[in-house]
């Protein structure tokens, strides 16, 4: 998250204040994908992420270039009510009740010598 959030004040000079709650909404796309529909949480990360990328791509060209030369207080407060909508409409959706999405991997171990790995943690370090 700590990149992203640099590369895009980096290339565009705005802080996405509302950079973490894109990828909560991704999460929650992601809960809803694998427990209503059934797909694979894993398999829903792709789904997820091309999702994120059209929302981000929505609110750069709808919000963002209107206001890139804009003053800096001006662009803190775009992001910050960016932020705060999709906040209240993800705690409208989903409720304030956390969420937990069970996944085939997380039933399985490896034991490697005396050390035992969860996989589901292994697969999530490595990607």
């Amino acid at each position: 998250m700590a990149v992203g959030l640099t590369l895009i004040f980096g290339v565009m000079r705005v802080v996405n204040f509302a950079h973490g709650d894109m990828m909560v909404w991704g999460m929650y796309l992601a809960f809803v994908l694998a427990t209503r529909i059934g797909l694979d949480p894993y398999l829903s990360f792709v789904l997820c992420a091309a999702a994120l990328f059209l929302l981000g791509v929505a609110v750069q060209r709808g919000l963002v270039d209107r206001i890139v030369d804009a003053p800096h207080e001006m662009q803190i407060l775009l992001m910050l009510g960016v932020a705060l909508v999709l906040e209240n409409l993800a705690l409208a959706v989903f409720g304030p009740e956390p969420a937990r999405i069970r996944s085939l991997l997380a039933r399985l171990t490896w034991e490697v010598g005396p050390l035992y790995v969860d996989v589901a943690r292994l697969v999530t370090f490595v990607v």
